[in-house]
């Protein structure tokens, strides 16, 4: 410590009192200086020199004016010290604590400072501490940065995290645990971890805690069960380990809980036991690469076809045709097939014994992770028992029928969606990433399809009351292809022509399919008929679709006698007929069943024959 005072008195006491405040400032960690009201330096440890990067040479010197440009040169911001430190020396009274003042080298000091008062009460000068709080200010950011570090950790993370102190209450926990258990944070906080632990699994959880906290082992996990606030169980993954960076707590160390949720691999365990027995007890089904080759079958399918799966595997479906569709059907089917994804109708296909059956089946393209077909899987049943049934219904009474007919094919649709769903989710199971949530939906599809077979009697009643229908969008070509090659009303030899100028990228419209499939069976087996009545070789028979002021128009024309003028209402009327063994009823229920889906059923002179028409509006 220099004092620059050689008018100082020679008594030994204040000799003594410099030497003891030489002796104080030097070992002081902050750089101090002394200055009077005239801004003369009086006093300044060694600490402010090297602080301020002052020569000790200048302030021997006496120059305060050059040691005042040095240290104006290191700060940030030298006009505005400069007027701080001219207005504190007017405000002696002031005392100055904690400012901060941001060198150009990037460091920070923290600047005290207060007047100097004689005993007398007169102010004279000023006292200037500096501390380099650098290193504190670096500190301080890092623990910030690290803080907020360890909270998006804390709050983001997938895994469920708990701090819980020695006595076992969870006093931190973040969204994913939250989450997990159905419960907030404040439900959580302070409540004891085994709470919601499932009874059967706290002794063991409660073990591992206890040795943990008496400091025995240094870790523990387990996976077990947890209870959601709505009582539903979780299976979770949880690892415990003490934190020693924390401050202990009464009775021990605070523990951080990890707990990942594994409730879908354990349901799925489950899930692959149930879908393994619907495959290997369900409808036939065909799994095949995106070329078409077969890569697997079920045992339903060898009993629907009679080949067995190393008869099949590796061969194309092509093996199965019977010759019964042209070429068109199947472009009709694999554009469906390549627009939607999917595909269901009629097919008649041959066996290995020769034989041909009628059969409805399902087709759907499974994706992968990248939008590519993987696979398409196939499920069917044979509907030759089914036809049997019809036609002994129909030998009985025409309504009857009807009926039938519709109660059986309403039947195809919740089975055939049931093994379309078993399929895909086992294909899900076998892919790289199951889902749980995917299965879940699956499941819950299969259990609304089972549920709707036991239903089928409710909603013929339904359907012969006029009752609104279960609808869902329907390629209208797809269901004429369907139908034409089934006709069974063609019994002159050689039977009429039938042609078809069905328009392409029609709309889909909003059906029941079964009912609208049974009336354009309908249509065309009387047109058939009517177009025979000309001779043979003389019979045509045309069937139009096109889009129209937004919707579906379907055109049954054929060349036959024609309606009488005045009659074109009165055949729609239940029971009228032209046939001898007509039951009255086709023309009513096609007209009620397209009425139901918000069409138009009507017919039109064709000069000579009949065109009746239909439109249906078009899917949204």
């Amino acid at each position: 410590m220099k004092i620059r005072n050689p008018k100082a008195p020679p008594e030994e006491d204040l000799l003594y009192s410099n030497a003891l405040l030489n002796a104080q400032l030097e070992t002081s960690p902050d750089g101090i200086l002394v200055a009077n009201r005239n801004n003369r330096m009086l006093a300044w440890n060694r600490r402010f020199l090297t602080m301020w990067g002052i020569p000790e040479e200048v302030m021997e010197t006496g120059d305060d004016g050059a040691a005042l440009r040095l240290a104006l040169e290191r700060v940030a911001e030298p006009e505005a010290f400069g007027r701080e430190i001219a207005r504190l020396y007017d405000a002696p009274e002031e005392v100055e604590t904690g400012v901060e003042v941001a060198l150009k080298d990037g460091r920070i000091l923290e600047r005290h400072s207060r007047g100097v008062q004689d005993e007398r009460g007169i102010y004279w000068g000023r006292t200037w501490f500096y501390r380099d709080i650098t290193e504190k200010k670096r500190a301080e950011a890092d623990l910030r940065i690290s803080e907020q570090r360890f909270r998006t950790v804390f709050e983001r993370a997938a895994l469920g995290i708990a701090v819980v102190d020695a006595r076992g209450k969870a006093w931190r926990v973040n969204p994913a645990l939250e989450n997990m258990l159905g419960r907030s944070g404040k439900e959580l906080t302070g409540v004891d971890f085994l709470d919601f632990t499932h009874p059967e699994d706290q002794e063991a959880d409660r073990e591992g805690f206890r040795e943990l906290v008496a400091g025995r082992r240094d870790g523990y996990s387990l996976e077990q069960r947890f209870l959601t606030r709505g009582g539903r169980v979780v299976w979770g993954r949880m690892s415990a380990s003490a934190l020693p960076a924390w401050p202990e707590d009464e009775g021990g160390p605070w523990v951080l809980r990890l707990v990942e949720d594994v409730t879908e691999p354990h349901e799925m365990v489950e899930e692959l036991r149930l879908l393994a027995e619907v495959f290997r007890i369900g409808n036939a089904v065909m799994i095949t690469d995106p070329r078409g080759t077969i890569l697997r079958v079920n045992q339903g399918f060898t009993e629907v076809t009679g080949y067995h799966a190393d008869e099949v595997v590796g061969r194309r479906p092509g093996i199965l045709r019977s010759g019964h569709h042209g070429e068109q059907f199947y472009r009709d089917l694999w554009r469906e097939l390549e627009t939607r994804g999917h595909w269901e109708g009629e097919l008649w296909n041959r066996r290995k014994d020769g034989s041909v059956y009628p059969q409805w089946e399902a087709i759907t393209a499974v994706h992968d992770e990248c939008g590519q077909v993987a696979h398409y899987v196939a499920t069917f049943y044979d509907l030759t028992e089914r036809k049997l049934l019809e036609s002994e219904r129909q030998r009985r009474t025409s309504a009857l029928g009807e009926m039938g007919r519709i109660l059986a094919h309403q039947l195809n649709q919740p089975l055939t969606a049931i093994g379309s769903y078993v399929e895909g989710s086992l294909l899900r199971l076998h892919g790289t990433e199951p889902k749980a949530a995917d299965l879940e939906d699956a499941l819950r599809k299969i259990e609304g399809q089972a549920r709707r077979a036991g239903e089928i009697v409710q909603d013929v009643r339904h359907y012969l009351r006029g009752a609104e229908a279960r609808f869902r969008p329907t390629a209208i070509n797809t269901l004429l292809h369907s139908v034409l090659p089934a006709r069974t009303a063609v019994d002159a030899d050689p039977p009429c022509r039938v042609d078809l100028d069905l328009a392409e990228d029609l709309p889909e419209v909003p059906c029941d399919p079964i009912p609208l499939q049974e009336c354009l069976l309908n249509l065309v087996n009387n047109a058939v008929q009517a177009a025979n009545e000309r001779g043979p070789g003389e019979g045509r028979v045309e069937v139009v679709t096109r889009a129209r002021d937004g919707d579906v128009e379907v055109v049954v024309r054929d060349n036959g006698p024609g309606i009488p003028v005045g009659m074109e209402e009165e055949i729609f009327r239940p029971l009228f007929t032209s046939k001898e063994e007509g039951t009255g009823l086709g023309l009513a229920i096609c007209r009620s069943v397209v009425e139901g889906h918000g069409g138009r059923l009507w017919v039109e002179d064709n000069r000579p024959g009949a065109a009746f028409h239909i439109t249906l509006p078009a899917a949204a």
